[in-house]
């Protein structure tokens, strides 16, 4: 019987091996021509007529860890400012063959988009007119703020939000990814169109901007569209740095708190992460994984799929957060039930095995290699990683003894602990 436990492991560990493989040699690395405009927008291209269409992505190195205090959402909305009509997105897509999206996070805002070969100049035409000068007035950042309070009260019904948002305060404090990333309701409502037009010219400027155009496209031509296009984008007066006080440990005792849905609990623990540069980036990704296995093979069956360990890596140190959705009436110290701190520490206190680590890596590199090419150029530029080509091997490069020693300092590290509960009704 052990015999063949451990030909069954040696098979794992070779189908793992294989896959990762195969993983890493489905990339390849070409590099692109860089430009760059007098205004500092830097452009990265690459052409390739074989392709069908021609993608296009602009990124703004900065994002929500900037907005003012006490009035989360400013950067949320400058970027919903910027196609704020669902017509340019049908646009997109019917009249363009393509589609255009908008996100923002706490250290960015991008704006991807994509169009038929034949139609990229109108792409990059209304693109441009959007990033140059976007639509921004009065009227139209009332509507935003509707349309984002909305949204925010909306996700304060659930007990995963509430959880979510009440770790990272804890863990953070006013630290800026202690936040709320798109605001609250409140603070949303603090926002004046002034507060719009002042991140505007600080962040949404050329020279704090990087714009990659890929697929069936002429160089020469579109580099002169993009002269024409975005040469008028205005260049900053100087780049924000990102420098905040780092928060105070976390304090010890389980923050307890009322759940906003009947019955339903969610549990959170958070300890401080590592920021995306980070050269225990990998071991992050790969130990959340081997962590995330874990915690759905001991909580209840119930809870398994909600189950979710999160490396959130940003530009500055972020978080490294555990955490599952349950039953109310899971949630206590008796036999049978969900004690948190218990969970944690079984958690973290076993060691990272052969068999688990391959699993885990393997998993994280077919996601790496799965990414757009784009992003890891995109990434130096935001978070001061190195070449694409580094970057792309990181799964390669990790060993059992990067992620063991990433698992040790998660281990020993302060933890931040929320249980979002309903009371349980006491008998009268």
């Amino acid at each position: 019987m052990k015999a063949r436990r451990q030909l069954a492991r040696l098979f794992i560990l070779f189908v793992v091996s294989i896959s990762f493989a195969s993983a890493i040699r489905a990339q390849k690395i070409p590099t692109p021509r860089e430009e760059k405009l007098l205004n500092g927008l830097k452009i990265l291209m690459w052409p390739d007529a074989s392709k069908p269409n021609v993608a296009v992505s602009i990124r703004v190195h900065s994002g929500s860890a900037f907005d003012p205090q006490g009035k989360e959402g400013v950067m949320r909305l400058l970027a919903d400012g910027l196609f704020p009509i669902e017509a340019t997105r049908e646009f997109f897509r019917d009249d363009l063959g393509g589609e255009l999206k908008v996100r923002s996070t706490y250290d960015m805002i991008q704006v991807d988009a994509s169009s038929q070969a034949s139609d990229y100049l109108q792409m990059l035409e209304t693109l441009g007119s959007a990033l140059t000068n976007p639509p921004l007035e009065r009227e139209l950042t009332d509507k935003l703020k509707a349309q984002l309070i909305s949204e925010l009260n909306a996700k304060l019904g659930t007990a995963s939000y509430t959880a979510d948002d009440a770790v990272a305060r804890r863990l953070l404090g006013q630290f800026p990814y202690g936040r709320p990333v798109d605001g609250t309701p409140a603070s949303v409502g603090r926002v004046v169109y002034a507060d719009l037009v002042d991140a505007k010219n600080k962040f949404l400027v050329a020279d704090n901007a990087t714009l990659t155009i890929t697929g069936n496209f002429d160089r020469v031509e579109a580099l002169r569209a993009l002269r024409r296009l975005f040469g008028a984008w205005l260049k900053g007066d100087r780049r924000v740095p990102a420098s905040f006080r780092q928060p105070d440990p976390p304090p010890t005792a389980i923050e307890m708190l009322p759940s906003p849905e009947k019955d339903r609990a969610a549990i959170r623990f958070a300890m401080r992460g590592i920021a995306r540069s980070d050269r225990s980036f990998a071991s992050c990704r790969v130990y959340a994984k081997i962590a995330e296995a874990r915690l759905r093979s001991i909580v209840p069956s119930a809870a398994s799929e909600s189950v979710n360990v999160r490396c959130h890596e940003q530009l500055l140190p972020g978080t490294f957060v555990i955490g599952f959705d349950v039953d109310r009436g899971l949630v206590g110290t008796e036999n049978g039930k969900v004690n948190a701190l218990d969970l944690l520490a079984k958690l973290l206190a076993e060691k990272v095995n052969s068999v688990e680590f391959e699993s885990a890596r393997s998993k994280f590199a077919s996601e790496w290699a799965a990414r757009p090419l784009t992003e890891f150029w995109l990434d130096a530029d935001t978070f001061r990683t190195g070449t694409a080509e580094a970057e792309l091997s990181l799964p390669a490069n990790v060993t059992t003894a990067d992620v063991q020693a990433f698992a040790d300092r998660i281990a020993s590290s302060p933890a931040a602990v929320v249980i979002v509960t309903t009371p349980t009704p006491q008998p009268k």
